[in-house]
């Protein structure tokens, strides 16, 4: 689309960003080789009626609305599909409307009234009821970064103009019920007075100009605080460790532990450990699963050859203890973990690894030895500056009740594992 730096009804991010701060609604057209789609765009707080028809009767396609991930925690909207097999894997929730002032929920006016409240701050998971008109969109945590959508496109441009990180956006279709065109997208940008902008100069924009985190809602899993005086020394059977704890929004009074073997050398690659927490394996020695072998193992490595371990309360990879024994009982129905998770409406894998990435940064390491068998985790610390030397395999212990499990990780999860079998 190099064309269209000449064409004014074109403009760069900047202009974009300051559109958006003037609440107008606008074009954003994705790559050629993707969708090759044009959607209307405008942040969530200046979704008004008006604004809502003009996207139902000119853009004619689902009116969405793009939230964080954070957000879709906070009003417990889980994923809509079980298994989302669609190209580039639109993370819909469940639909739905706001409960006080509505009435089907489909008019212009009553679709703004639900926007509206599921931006309120003020707003809790009972005063929402499913399904609706509605149509929430989770997006990347890495924006454009991550994932070059629509929606990922919209909350980008909200946060630079440090408004609220919600959007509507709307497909735009021509009049022959056909997807619009770049062609006629200008013609109908031109006819509406409004303009247009790529996400991939948003992309090239985002390279050149890191978000700051200090949009009206600040992801606050994302962040630490040490709490007071949290330093202690803890004499394990593996060894000696200093424990501190860090706190978030999420963990509450269950706080995220860092267990650091010997003084830290920041000049040279840490051993490094980032663990999520299995009370049914670490507790109560569960065979279900390989989790408290690989923590006994990086525990004990951690001793021999220093380093740290992030222990984060994240059980069952992030859906918590409840749902993952609701997820065991599907399993002892005969599902997998990952079909398990897909029926309960959660992502295969629901972990974050932000915390972790911030309590390292404060630690100040940057080089690490990943002790490590899942590709994930070892992208999400590139992907955040880290320099990775060597991965550690974390071992397991393979027996007859979790080798399902583990061939499974291996071969739906790509985790590094050796089954010790015949490939």
């Amino acid at each position: 689309m190099s064309d269209t730096q000449n064409d004014d009804v074109f403009i760069d991010i900047e202009n974009a960003v300051k559109a958006m701060k003037r609440g107008e609604i606008l074009i954003a057209i994705d790559d050629e080789d993707r969708e090759n789609e044009g959607d209307f765009v405008i942040a969530a707080q200046f979704a008004t009626p008006q604004m809502i028809n003009l996207m139902a009767t000119k853009g004619k396609g689902m009116i969405c609305q793009p939230i964080t991930k954070k957000r879709s925690r906070e009003l417990d909207l889980s994923l809509s599909p079980r298994n989302n097999t669609t190209e580039y894997s639109s993370a819909f929730t469940l639909s739905v409307d706001a409960i006080e002032g509505i009435t089907t929920g489909i008019s212009a006016y009553e679709r703004a009234m639900t926007v509206k409240v599921i931006i309120d701050e003020n707003t809790k998971p009972d005063n929402l009821q499913t399904p609706g008109h509605m149509f929430p969109l989770v997006a990347k945590d890495d924006g454009v970064l991550e994932r070059k959508g629509h929606t990922e496109a919209i909350i980008d441009l909200c946060k630079y103009a440090e408004l609220y990180p919600s959007g509507i956006i709307c497909e735009i279709m021509d009049d022959d019920g056909t997807m619009a065109r770049l062609p006629r997208l200008k013609e109908i940008a031109k006819e509406l007075g409004i303009k247009i902008f790529t996400i991939a100069s948003l992309v090239e924009y985002r390279k050149k100009n890191p978000l700051k985190e200090n949009s009206n809602e600040i992801d606050r899993i994302n962040g630490i605080d040490e709490l007071e005086n949290p330093i202690i020394n803890l004499p394990t059977e593996f060894g000696n460790f200093e424990m501190r704890c860090y706190t978030n929004e999420q963990s509450d009074k269950f706080p995220h532990i860092a267990l650091i073997s010997s003084p830290i050398d920041n000049n040279k690659a840490v051993n490094v450990r980032i663990h999520s927490e299995c009370f049914t394996s670490e507790v109560l020695k569960s065979r279900k699963c390989d989790c408290k072998s690989q923590l006994d193992h990086a525990l004990k490595l951690l001793a021999n050859e220093s380093g740290v371990l992030i222990y984060l309360r994240q059980e069952g990879r992030g859906i918590g203890l409840l749902n993952k024994l609701r997820a065991y009982k599907l399993q002892e129905e005969g599902m997998d973990t990952v079909e398990a998770n897909l029926a309960l409406h959660f992502n295969v894998d629901h972990r974050e690894y932000k915390v972790a990435i911030n309590i390292l940064k404060e630690l100040g390491i940057r080089k690490v030895n990943i002790i490590s068998n899942n590709p994930d985790k070892i992208q999400a610390l590139k992907e955040n500056g880290f320099i990775i030397e060597k991965r550690i395999p974390s071992m397991s212990q393979i027996t007859p009740e979790n080798r399902h499990y583990l061939k499974v990780k291996k071969e739906k999860c790509h985790h590094l594992i050796d089954l010790g079998e015949k490939e």
